[in-house]
């Protein structure tokens, strides 16, 4: 599956009774983005621009790094940051860019655009989505730019619960 969407629909009274156990439960074992929709859109809660690693790292229980190595990874598939998804917005951008962020940001979108070569950013792999390490500014740049792919330093979390994982 490309994506799950998860709804509810209980009962007054039950809305969250069941729904946190049961959908880490059932994010926690995907390999694929989740949607959890509510039953009553007044419960919609505001989500940050990106994923946090953090965050979603905990819902897949103890995870092990494992180094991939260098290598393209589809924009697309970069999802969220590590240690700064509440800052972010959807583009990779800061919420509140000071001065010198919309400077640095410039520069390195200029660098890409004029083909100059830049280091490759670095990601952390947690099931089907990727995480910003390092290169938040250049990620932006990249989705502004209409890029496909960028390349990247990748090391993936992979939970230690995974029967595919104790496996390996």
């Amino acid at each position: 599956a490309d994506l799950v969407v998860l709804g509810r629909s209980l009962p007054q009274g039950w809305v969250g009774l069941f729904t946190s156990a049961v959908g880490e439960e059932v994010t926690g074992r995907l390999t694929c983005p989740a949607v959890l929709v509510p039953a009553d859109p007044r419960e919609a809660q505001p989500t940050p621009g990106v994923r946090s690693f953090d965050a979603d790292a905990a819902l897949a229980g103890p995870v092990a790094p494992r180094p991939l190595g260098l290598r393209p990874v589809s924009l697309d598939r970069i999802i969220g940051s590590v240690g700064r998804a509440r800052e972010l917005d959807e583009s990779f951008r800061p919420r509140q860019p000071d001065f010198g962020e919309q400077q640095r940001f410039e520069r390195i979108y200029h660098a890409m655009r004029d083909g100059v070569s830049l280091p490759p950013i670095a990601l952390y792999k947690l099931g089907y989505g990727y995480y910003v390490l390092d290169g938040n500014h250049r990620v932006a740049a990249a989705k502004r730019l209409g890029f496909g792919e960028i390349e990247a330093e990748v090391t993936e979390y992979v939970p230690l619960q995974d029967p595919q994982t104790l496996r390996v």
